[in-house]
């Protein structure tokens, strides 16, 4: 075949290459492409995941700190009255050779349980906590109880105290997912005394705590 015809012939012809080559780049960008977007859409649905699960556990630790602050200011207060009523039924004991002073006695004793009550009513009732976490500090408290409802009292009418020192723990989920324990430490000076707080610090959830059973 002469070239000149050849040459003609490939002129021809190049169209259809050149449309063919084309469609064969067309369809290794589109390829690219998607394997671009799929990987795209892989990092989006992680950092999704990853800020989810972020979210809740400042949700869980931000809901633990609440909680133990609530607990601990209603504590706090509920020490200080008990032991101001302690002071009162005792000073009210020695003074029972006067008048009135036996049925004033009586009523201080029924205040101080009235409190006692109110405060595990209120303290079961916290709408910032978990049952489990109310529960912890509901059953440590330094005074002895029975049934952990009614007070027990001394001679002179006075609630005992029997715990001078005791800590409570507070446990922090994420959804059903342990996250760490609230521990807080008290001490009690004397019977008639306010507590003083002598440490709040998170530990490490033992197999123990995150079972249920918090001491």
């Amino acid at each position: 075949m002469p070239k000149k015809a050849l040459f003609l012939r490939r002129i021809k012809k190049s169209p259809f290459i050149l449309k063919e080559n084309l469609k064969g780049i067309k369809g290794q960008l589109t390829l690219y492409a998607l394997l671009l977007s799929m990987m795209l859409i892989c990092y989006t649905l992680f950092i999704i995941l990853k800020c989810g699960r972020t979210h809740l556990e400042l949700k869980g630790r931000l809901q633990a700190y609440q909680c133990f602050h609530s607990l601990d200011v209603s504590q706090s207060q509920y020490i200080k009255y008990m032991s101001r009523l302690n002071v009162a039924i005792w000073t009210s004991h020695k003074l029972s050779m006067l008048p009135k002073m036996k049925s004033l006695h009586q009523s201080l004793i029924l205040a101080e349980d009235a409190l006692h009550f109110s405060y595990l009513k209120k303290t079961l009732t916290n709408k910032n906590c978990r049952l489990d976490q109310s529960a912890a500090y509901a059953t440590k408290l330094p005074y002895r109880t029975r049934l952990i409802i009614f007070l027990e009292h001394k001679a002179d009418g006075t609630a005992t105290v029997t715990n001078k020192e005791w800590q409570t723990w507070l446990l922090a989920l994420k959804k059903k997912e342990p996250l760490f324990l609230l521990k807080g430490k008290y001490k009690l000076e004397g019977d008639f005394t306010s507590e003083s707080k002598l440490e709040v610090k998170e530990e490490t959830v033992s197999s123990k705590a995150s079972s249920g059973s918090l001491s």
